[in-house]
């Protein structure tokens, strides 16, 4: 296992606070399928071994999710460490969407009956048989004549307001995605020695955030998974970062507006951007369960 780190003092104590550790796990593997089922007892187990208790403090909260975590699950391949991101932002996406009651659905079901087209055909088979079978096309004219449209018609025309079935609408829960975290360092190397471990961070990352060619390239395995530590426990406990894999990371290597360049060819200044997605979606359970006394 490797270590790169940037800046060269970023364990020195005025980092204490503002450093972020990134993992590169490779996920354990599954040597049968009995060893699979174990292992499925064995998280139920631990989630058995939880109690739900309201957390009232931060503390309480953060001990609850390091209890949850998730993180310690493979083995660590490198580890990248960097000062906190100049910015830093944190998603959570819920699947709420409008909807109709039950009473609701039905009452626009009726009302939105074609009564036209079945006035319409009553009335083309009448004309039909007084004029001799020329008149089926009348029962066209009145297609298009719902309920709702003639009541509207009615009650406009006669100056009154018009009654619909309340369509009871409410919040419809559709589900929730794992959330999503974006991060954009800037990277100034100030040595030759910062400059290759800047280079060696962002490669790294390139690497384990690619998937690999397997039997001769006719499929390729999921890139790695990642865990990733903040020292501020405060913004450790709000971000609650876990198992992430990078979905997208992006390299300006001109952010100053112009490729500048050390006279060895290392750019001046670089912006490394990266976005993140947790694999396991967070619970309320991750935040309320603490361990059974």
């Amino acid at each position: 296992m490797a270590t790169y780190s940037y800046p060269h003092d970023i364990r020195d104590d005025k980092y204490k606070h503002r450093r972020v550790t990134i993992n590169v796990m490779k996920p354990g593997q599954q040597s049968s399928v009995s060893e699979a089922e174990r292992k499925a007892l064995d998280d139920l187990k631990s989630a058995a071994d939880g109690v739900i208790e309201a957390a009232d403090s931060v503390f309480s909260i953060k001990q609850n999710l390091d209890f949850n975590s998730k993180s310690d699950e493979g083995e660590t391949l490198d580890t990248l460490v960097l000062p906190l991101p100049n910015s830093f932002s944190d998603t959570q996406s819920h699947g709420w969407s409008l909807d109709t009651g039950i009473l609701g659905s039905i009452g626009k079901n009726v009302t939105d009956i074609d009564v036209g087209a079945i006035a319409g055909g009553f009335l083309g088979k009448v004309a039909g048989k007084v004029l001799g079978g020329r008149g089926t096309g009348i029962g066209n004219i009145t297609n298009g004549l719902s309920i709702d449209k003639v009541l509207g018609a009615s009650t406009s025309a006669l100056g009154l307001r018009k009654p619909i079935v309340d369509p009871g609408y409410f919040q419809n829960y559709g589900g929730s995605e794992p959330r999503a975290f974006d991060m954009e360092f800037d990277l100034v190397p100030r040595s030759a020695e910062e400059a290759e471990q800047i280079i060696m961070i962002v490669m790294k990352l390139k690497q384990y955030s690619s998937p690999s060619r397997v039997l001769g390239g006719v499929s390729v395995l999921a890139p790695y998974y990642f865990n990733i530590s903040i020292s501020n426990d405060y913004v450790k406990a709000m971000s609650n970062f876990d198992r992430v894999v990078l979905t997208n990371i992006s390299v300006d290597y001109g952010a100053d507006g112009a490729m500048q360049q050390h006279a060895d060819g290392v750019p001046k200044y670089m912006k490394l951007s990266l976005s993140w997605a947790e694999v396991d979606m967070t619970t309320a359970q991750d935040y309320n369960t603490i361990p059974r006394k």
